[in-house]
């Protein structure tokens, strides 16, 4: 169902602030599996994952950082599609990495959380 668009989902992600998406867009892109590693890429060929990103708000986090609230609603289920449409579209996804490749820490250490949070699902 999430592939097939028969979900409808809305999630929230804090990544630093990008003009071009001032004015939200949709972005789309053909995206495959990285045979033994989990993890996804995108590929020349036609889109199989499309995603709606709107900027909800932004401001300056006093440590020289220009963030942004950004709204994502994806219109296809990829695995890993907001974190690899929003780093296509210039590095937004620093502050969302990877699990478990690119997180190192200790189990404990809840310091840099994953700046991704599922705000709305329905049938």
């Amino acid at each position: 169902m999430f592939q097939q668009g028969g979900i409808e989902k809305e999630y929230e992600a804090v990544a630093p602030f990008q003009d071009k998406l001032a004015n939200g867009l949709v972005y789309s892109s053909c995206m495959k599996e990285v045979p033994g590693r989990f993890v996804m890429e995108e590929v020349a060929g036609e889109p199989n994952s499309s995603t709606e990103i709107l900027c909800e708000r932004q401001w300056h986090n006093g440590q020289g950082q220009h963030l942004a609230l950004y709204r994502l609603r994806p219109h296809s289920g990829r695995k890993h599609q907001l974190r690899v449409h929003l780093s296509s579209l210039g590095r937004l996804s620093s502050m969302m990495c990877f699990i478990p490749n690119c997180c190192r820490s200790e189990a404990d250490d809840f310091s840099q959380p994953l700046q991704l949070l599922a705000r709305h699902i329905a049938l």
